[in-house]
């Protein structure tokens, strides 16, 4: 049966337009096309070597990931209590960060303000860090104090 006989045979069989049969064809070729190229992209050609042939070698093993710096647990209420109270005047980035709710781009903001001003009076104060606000604030609130003076320090020197 040739395409045009296919083609009608569609055509009057399933009921569909010129235009329909177009889509389908189109739609499906595409299909096929995209399952070609995966199928490429997964089996890649072996090299060639000087005298042309191709040969099977194996691939180097993949390097060993760069070491990465310790991320602090998630903060919990009941973690933070264990703890004691985080010195909001001389907690460093990583020891705010143990605070519920407190990651590392609002540890480096309280840092930063607590800089500026020479440290903070009161814990009210926190409400002027972009993106504490009140709720934040009374979350955290069990578990900070206002130490005053003193280095600042990090939770993971000793």
């Amino acid at each position: 049966m040739s395409t045009a006989g296919r083609l009608e045979r569609l055509l009057q069989e399933y009921g569909f337009t010129r235009n329909e049969v177009r889509a389908l064809l189109f739609l499906s070729l595409t299909f096929l096309l995209g399952l070609a190229l995966r199928w490429l992209a997964f089996a890649p050609p072996a090299p060639l070597t000087a005298t042309g042939a191709a040969e099977a070698t194996l691939a180097p093993p993949p390097a060993a990931p760069a070491p990465v710096a310790p991320v602090p647990a998630p903060a919990t209420p009941a973690a933070a209590r264990a703890r004691g109270p985080v010195d909001i005047n001389r907690a460093g980035r990583a020891e705010l960060m143990t605070l519920p709710g407190i990651g590392a781009r609002y540890a480096d903001r309280i840092v930063a303000l607590r800089e500026r001003r020479g440290g903070f009076a009161r814990t009210e104060e926190l409400l002027d860090v972009r993106g504490i606000g009140p709720r934040t604030l009374e979350r955290i609130r069990p578990f900070i104090t206002l130490g005053r003076g003193g280095a600042p320090r990090d939770s993971l020197t000793p």
